[in-house]
């Protein structure tokens, strides 16, 4: 669904919510990590920090 939005309509989604310290960070997006197995989350791209459990993302952005 991610590239898909991305490819199609050059949307980067979603888009992470976490603060990080370098101003300098460009906008990135979340991606689930593992693919497959138990208890997947949203993981930031650029740190690697867990931001929500797959399935809670709306209720921890703000």
């Amino acid at each position: 669904m991610q590239e898909a939005l991305r490819d199609g309509a050059g949307l980067a989604w979603p888009p992470c919510p976490l603060p990080h310290a370098d101003d300098d960070v460009q906008p990135h997006v979340l991606h689930v990590l593992p693919d497959l197995g138990p208890d997947p989350h949203w993981v930031c791209e650029e740190s690697g920090t867990a931001a929500a459990p797959l399935g809670a993302l709306g209720a921890t952005a703000s």
